[in-house]
Order: C-alpha cells, then structure tokens, then sequence
C-alpha cells in the first residue's frame, strides 16, 4: 500500500529535514545577537537558533558566552546598569499549533524564534509557558554574573539600526539536521520549518512554514494530491504522508550527496538515538549497526523510515507504517524483526 496516506508520526521530521536542507542549504547559521538601541538599554533577539543552550557548549552558541562578550562592550562604554529588552518578532502567528494536543504543554514548548535549552526549564524537563521571556530571564542571570545589572525585563522589538553588541551563531543547519533526527528533536524540526518559510518569502508563521515546505517537496516530487502537512514535527494527527514518499525520501538522500546529513543523523539500530534501546532480541541481531532510521510513535501509530545495506551488500530503502495500533510493543519489535531479515538478506 506504497500510495496511502497515513498518519506519519515522527518520520514525518525526514521531510521536514529534507525541505530545510534544500532551501537553506548545509552550511546556513542563525544568529542570536544583542542589541543596543540606547545607552543603557539592551534588546536580546533571537534568531531562530533551536539550539541555543545556555552554558557553554561545544559546537553551540551560548547564553553564557552571548553575555560574557555583551558585558565587556558596555564596561567599555562605561554602561554597568540596563533595562534588558527580548524580541522573538522573527517569527509570527502563535506560538502553538491548534493541531496539538494540550497533553503535549507540559513537554513541548510554544515556538519562538528565541529560547534556551529547547524551552526546558532547567533541571525539570518542564517546558516553559513563554520560552522567550524564559531566555531573558536566564540572560539576565548571566549578565548580573558578569558585573551588570540588571533593573527591568520586557518585550521590546529592536528598532532599525540599533548597534550590535554581541552575537553568536548557531551550528550549521546540516548539524542541526543531524540533531533532530538523531533524538527526534520537536522544537528543532519546528525552528527549522519555520526557517523555509522564512528563506522562501512566505513569513515566519506555522501556515507558512507548512505551506513553504509542501512546496519544497512537490519540486522534489515527493508531495502529491491526498497528503496533508499540519504540523512539521509530526505531533499532529492530521498529517498524512504515504510509504512511498518517505521511501522516496530515502532513495534521493541516498543518491544526492547534498543531503548527506540526513544519513548521518539516521539513529542507528541498537547503538544510537531513537534505536538505541531497539533490536535487542536474537531475532533483530542481524539489524543490529545495519538498519539506520527514522522512528515515529503517537497512540496507536508506529512507524519506522530508512535504509540498511543486505548481507550481500545492496542498499535497500524502506518505509513502515502501522496506524490503528493496538499493541505498540509488538508492532514494534515487528518492525525490527523485519528490517532485521531484510538486512541479514543474500539475495
């Protein structure tokens, strides 16, 4: 049934992944930067960076760092007193889709094109209500570390041709792309469609994201009449996507070598992200380091998108997809015990 449209889950991200990389491009950074409209007032505004963590990271921009070089301009200025202003304005419309359940706000943040730690509260693996002001407030924290005070914090957009104090980059977007995949990252591949939409002209909202990567497919034939994109993360229930699109998906990374960092950021059967605690039975030992892809669960979906290479050396691409579920668990180990004797496969 390689035509019909089901609900994808998360393999739904391999599209939405494979959208970012042909109209951002790999080597597209975001940036972060701070803002300083008039002495003694500073605007942090976001750049849309989904992974902007707040100490120093490895590989990632910073608060800690944002902060640091943000102090050193003011005391230089002679400025060790500010009203902290956070503009999140890159992105429009609301910040939470209508599709997704409220059963998701206590794990999934809104999206704005400024937060820290995916919009995590620190140590609680809560999401944060308004992920923005949350940035601030961190921010702020940062900059009292650093010897400024801080006496207020607001919403405030940066006006045209406000000085720049600071700025930082993000990862490229093939390292970003390697991220969502690997951990099935929702606020990534939502940021992330919210850039298409942005790079292509059509707006920083959800419509235009949506629409912004349907149109991106269809010019790699991969969209079609019957398919439907209400949410670029996979969260929603309305989307549908068919077999043969996400196999197709797999067959053009495969053949182009531009989007190799969907490849690498594949979870690996039994070793790495969504696929390190799978394939742990005799029967999926052959899957084991072989079977490279993408996972999707929702309530009585499950679905499993990518590609292997058989016993006698072919790439096979491939793409499952189980709606109406009623055991999760043993549709699950069915799919690894399939791909796994696809993969053990002489043919």
């Amino acid at each position: 049934r390689a035509d019909r449209p089901l609900i994808p889950a998360s393999t739904m991200k391999l599209l939405t992944c494979l959208a970012a990389l042909e109209a951002l491009g790999n080597d597209r950074t975001f940036t972060t930067s701070v803002l300083s409209p008039a002495k003694g007032v500073v605007v942090l505004r976001g750049g849309g960076d989904p992974l902007l963590h707040d100490a120093r990271t490895a590989g990632r921009a910073s608060l800690q760092q944002l902060a640091a070089t943000t102090a050193v301009a003011l005391k230089r200025s002679g400025v060790t007193r500010v009203t902290l202003g956070y503009d999140s304005s890159l992105f429009t419309g609301r910040s939470w889709h209508p599709h997704w359940s409220d059963n998701y706000r206590y794990s999934v943040s809104p999206i704005t094109a400024l937060m820290v730690d995916s919009g995590f509260k620190a140590g609680s693996g809560e999401a944060e209500k308004d992920p923005a002001k949350a940035a601030a407030m961190v921010f702020g924290k940062r900059l009292a570390k650093a010897g400024i005070t801080v006496s207020t914090t607001k919403p405030m957009k940066a006006p045209r041709g406000a000085g720049e104090l600071a700025a930082m980059h993000s990862a490229p977007v093939e390292q970003l792309i390697e991220h969502t995949l690997r951990y099935s990252d929702n606020v990534a591949a939502e940021t992330l469609a919210r850039q298409v939409g942005l790079a292509t002209e059509r707006g920083g909202s959800f419509d235009a994201a949506e629409a912004a990567i349907r149109d991106t497919l269809k010019t790699l034939g991969l969209w079609s009449t019957g398919k439907v994109n209400g949410a670029n993360r996979g969260l929603s229930r309305h989307n549908r996507v068919s077999p043969g699109a996400l196999a197709g998906t797999m067959r053009l990374v495969l053949a182009e070598p531009r989007f190799r960092s969907l490849l690498l950021g594949l979870p690996v059967a039994g070793v790495s992200g969504t696929l390190f605690d799978r394939f742990d039975d005799r029967a999926e030992r052959a899957g084991r380091g072989v079977v490279r892809a993408k996972t999707g669960s929702l309530r009585d979906v499950g679905t499993l998108a990518g590609y292997l290479i058989t016993a006698d050396g072919a790439p096979l691409v491939f793409a499952i997809m189980a709606n109406s579920v009623v055991r999760p668990f043993a549709t699950r180990d069915w799919m690894d015990r399939t791909t796994s004797a696809w993969a053990a496969c002489g043919c």
